[in-house]
């Protein structure tokens, strides 16, 4: 029978030093990702149909054990999703010189809309073509909560520049920090149960009904 609701949770992953190496967490970063596990520890609740998705990035994959524990999820359970990996990197020297030109990663954050270094293509992947990517990831589990589908909870963990976009159109205030959680509520409306995305970050929110989830979606954000 088809779930009448889901939710859909997605994460930055936590502060890092970008070693590469399994679980690439600072301190700081692993107690970010602890107070978000505790929120999404109360989202859960007693529910068992759960999915748990990850950026196959070790700071993701890190941010995702720490969930799985506190949820009792399998972390060999969870699983890798390039739709939402970090962006693809064509040029690092070019990239470490672009980032020490905005002195801190926050500055990064806030420059990253408007620079358009970030959408030339030259030194990383387009920021345009990282939001084709997960818009039509969201896109996806919009159609599989259609045809009932999709799990009762998704906790996706990933990156800031995936989730930018999403966040901005939610609260246009100050960009996302690591282990802010944004919280997709579906439901279905009208005889033609056209999807209705509730979507939530930090205390505002805002709802798309969706009738043509892998077409129509992406352009009701590309504004």
């Amino acid at each position: 029978m088809k779930n009448k609701k889901a939710t859909v949770l997605f994460l930055r992953h936590g502060k890092t030093k970008y070693t590469g190496q399994f679980p690439d967490l600072t301190p700081e970063g692993e107690k970010e990702i602890q107070l978000a596990a505790d929120e999404i520890v109360k989202i859960v609740g007693g529910s068992t149909d759960i999915r748990m998705v990850s950026s196959t990035a070790p700071r993701a994959l890190g941010s995702a054990s720490i969930i799985a524990h506190a949820i009792g999820y399998p972390m060999a359970s969870v699983k890798h999703e390039e739709a939402i990996r970090c962006m693809d990197f064509y040029d690092a020297e070019g990239a470490q010189k672009l980032w020490s030109m905005f002195g801190t990663a926050r500055n990064v954050d806030r420059a990253y809309e408007e620079d358009e270094r970030f959408e030339d293509g030259l030194v990383v992947e387009k920021r345009s073509a990282i939001q084709r990517r997960f818009m039509g990831y969201l896109g996806k589990l919009t159609e599989q909560f259609r045809n009932g589908e999709l799990h009762e909870i998704t906790i996706n963990t990933c990156h800031y520049e995936v989730l930018w976009r999403l966040a901005m159109l939610i609260d246009p205030g100050e960009p996302l920090i690591h282990g802010e959680i944004i919280r997709v509520d579906m439901s279905l409306s009208g005889p033609a149960e056209n999807v209705v995305l509730e979507c939530t970050f930090r205390d505002k929110m805002q709802k798309f009904a969706i009738q043509t989830p892998t077409d129509a979606f992406a352009a009701q954000f590309d504004n």
